[in-house]
Parts: structure tokens; C-alpha cells; sequence
């Protein structure tokens, strides 16, 4: 691991997990550094949390100041807007009598020292399949939304500002994770949070399988980020996850190993443990993927679940009907115009705007090394992904 990635781990888990570390007063001396540093920060959304610790520790000065703070003060303010529209939503849904189980970022902020530091891009929200239609008319209808996107587990409402609200009316996309089957039961795991309320909270068993199953959805798809890792690390803080039940569910859900493989790496960034030759891979392929993942993680993942470059290629050529429905919706609802789609898809990659992008994509692939994509399959299999 890199010098900026090492002191980035410093800076979150002394802001957030209170791990004492020493740092050196010229840190931010170096200009290129800062903006290394600033930039690894914002590949993994803990830019505010690093620019805070900076200042709490006086590091902190000129432009490098500026640029930090600013992108601090603009995270809690979006905090504050985000905060702001999960209140109205649940409000909305409450006023409606429509059942609904707050997700993700709105139940981990609770763990953090501080709401801020769990930043989030939307408030996700779970419903009824049968209740979706309803509840998306009445937020649009109520808090001025808009429906701008749809997948196969979820439909996004944008408003006039930034914050999106992600309805979902199952927790993943079908056929994604083997804990698939668990987690379509996920109504089965929850009950009311108080008297006459349709707020409803997951078990933290449940809760927990939900969470490693995302992580492993995003590192399977290439990247998943640093932050899903410091949830974990305080989730497994008080050993409230970690009884037999929520071993039991992981195993059922055959995410077992990657949990322990996962925990053991919150471990070593945010406690001092030990590294292993699995950890210090997952580290490897974690850092250099980002939230989002690069092209060359993203490209390796589904190499080694295509069965190899040949047959990613022509996956990325031919799709399925389903992946077919993200370009083409009108197949949804007229599955006969499904040849006349593939074939404008490829006319499009071939002639259309995308052009360019194949031939870079094309030639990136061919300079990903036998050995990088080795060491990633090998770590696809240790971790059981």
C-alpha cells in the first residue's frame, strides 16, 4: 500500500474509530501529496472526513485548506439536505399507511460519532412490491418528485434539487448474489419500530447479511470503496453482529467467508490486526477500485465471471434480454422487438458515438496483464465470490 493510502487509513480511523496515530506537522507540506491525497479521499467519498481531521490536527493551510474544508462544508450541508428528505419521505409514507424499512446510509449513520460522517448520494427506501406504484405517486405527488429511473429492484425519484430518493421494492437484482433467495424475504426479518408505525427496522442479523451482500455485489462488479469497511468496523464495534444467528444467515447465504475475510480487513485498517495474504489482496484490489471501481477492476471482475476474455467479449457484445431492457425499455412490454433492439445496439457500438470507447475499452483489455487477472481470480476464489 502507497504512503497516500496509508496515512488516508490513519486519517479516517482517528476521526471516526478514535485510533491514536502521530502525524507529521509538515504532512501537507508537500503540494503533490495534497492533491494525492485529496484525490484518493474523493475516489472513496471520505473527503469530509479526512478534511476534518486534518483541521482538528492543524495540518491544514492556504489553498489546501480552501479545497479541503470546502469539500467538508459542502458533504454536511448535503448531510443536512439529505437528512431533511428521508424525514419528508418517511412522513409522507407514514401519512399513507404505507409500510416502508429505512436502508443503508439512514440506519448506519446512527453508529457514527458524528451523522456527517456517513455521508450517502440518495435515501434508499424499501416497500412492498404491491405498494410501489402508491408510493411513488404519493412522493411525487406530495414532495414535487419525479420518477427518473427504473431497474429490476428499485425505481429513483428526483426532485428540483439533489437529493435522489431510491424506492426498493426488493434489496438486490435477482439471480446477483447467492443470498439472493434469503434477501427476497427480507419482510420476514423486519417488524415495527413503535406502536401504529410503518416504520419497520431489520434484525441486525438480517441487517448484516444485507450489508455484506452489498459489498459483495459492488467488489464483484469492481468497486466498492473504504467506507462500506469502516461500516462494518463499527457495526462489529459492540459485537452486535456477531452472534450465532448472524453466522448462521451469512453461511445460509454462503457469504460467510467473505464476511471474515472482509472483517478481518476493517480490522487491520481501523484496529492495527494483523494482515494476511487474502487481506493484503482484498486491500490491493479495494484501494485501487474506488466506490465505483475503474475500468481495469470492473473489466478483470467480469472477466473472471465471464469465464475468461474471450467470453467477456462476447457477453459485452451480445447481451441478455434483461441487460438488453436498461437501453432498450420498450422490450419490457414488447418482447418481439427484442432482434430489432440487438440489432441496433450493435449497429451503435460499431458506428454510433460509442465507437471510440470500444476501440479504448478494446485496447485496455488486451494490456491487462495473464498475471494481474490471475491474482484477481485467485482472489475471487479465496474469498468465495
Amino acid at each position: 500500500m502507497e504512503r497516500t493510502d496509508e496515512i488516508l487509513i490513519q486519517l479516517i480511523g482517528n476521526e471516526v474509530c478514535g485510533r491514536q496515530v502521530k502525524l507529521p506537522p509538515d504532512l501537507m507540506s508537500d503540494e503533490q501529496f495534497a492533491i494525492n491525497l485529496f484525490e484518493k479521499a474523493r475516489e472513496h467519498d471520505v473527503i469530509h472526513i479526512v478534511a476534518s481531521n486534518l483541521n482538528k490536527n492543524k495540518l491544514l493551510s492556504g489553498s489546501a485548506a480552501q479545497a479541503y474544508m470546502g469539500q467538508f462544508y459542502g458533504t454536511v450541508f448535503r448531510g443536512e439536505k439529505m437528512n431533511y428528505a428521508y424525514e419528508s419521505v418517511c412522513k409522507t409514507l407514514e401519512e399513507g399507511r404505507i409500510p416502508y424499512i429505512p436502508l443503508k446510509g439512514a440506519v448506519l449513520r446512527n453508529l457514527y460519532p458524528e451523522a456527517w460522517m456517513r455521508s450517502s448520494v440518495d435515501v434508499d427506501i424499501l416497500v412492498h412490491e404491491q405498494d410501489l406504484e402508491s408510493a411513488s405517486h404519493l412522493i411525487q405527488n406530495s414532495l414535487g418528485y419525479k420518477q427518473s429511473n427504473s431497474t429490476e429492484h428499485d425505481i429513483t425519484l428526483t426532485p428540483d434539487g439533489n437529493i435522489l430518493i431510491e424506492l426498493h421494492f426488493r434489496l438486490t437484482e435477482e439471480h446477483k448474489l447467492a443470498s439472493t433467495k434469503i434477501l427476497n424475504n427480507v419482510w420476514d426479518y423486519a417488524s415495527p419500530c413503535s406502536e401504529n408505525s410503518f416504520k419497520y427496522e431489520l434484525s441486525k442479523p438480517f441487517f448484516y447479511l444485507y450489508h455484506i451482500s452489498h459489498m459483495a455485489k459492488h467488489v464483484v462488479y469492481g468497486g466498492c470503496g473504504i467506507r462500506p469497511f469502516l461500516d462494518l468496523w463499527l457495526m462489529n464495534r459492540n459485537h452486535d453482529y456477531s452472534d450465532e444467528e448472524t453466522r448462521n444467515l451469512l453461511r445460509e447465504g454462503s457469504m460467510l467467508k467473505f464476511a471474515e475475510c472482509a472483517e478481518l480487513l476493517s480490522q487491520v485498517w481501523f484496529s492495527g490486526a494483523e494482515h494476511t495474504d487474502i487481506t493484503r489482496s482484498l486491500q490491493d484490489y479495494i484501494i485501487k477500485g474506488g466506490v465505483f471501481g475503474t475500468q481495469e477492476t470492473r473489466m478483470l471482475s467480469d472477466q473472471q465471471h465471464s469465464g475468461g476474455k474471450r467470453k467477456h467479449i462476447l457477453r459485452r457484445i451480445f447481451v441478455s434480454r434483461k441487460d438488453l431492457a436498461y437501453t432498450y425499455p420498450i422490450v419490457k412490454k414488447y418482447r418481439f422487438l427484442t432482434p430489432l433492439c440487438e440489432i441496433c445496439r450493435l449497429f451503435s457500438l460499431l458506428f454510433g458515438k460509442k465507437k471510440k470507447f470500444r476501440k479504448t475499452y478494446l485496447a485496455n483489455l488486451n494490456n491487462v496483464s495473464a498475471e494481474h487477472a490471475e491474482k484477481i481470480r485467485i482472489l475471487f476464489e479465496r474469498v468465495e465470490l
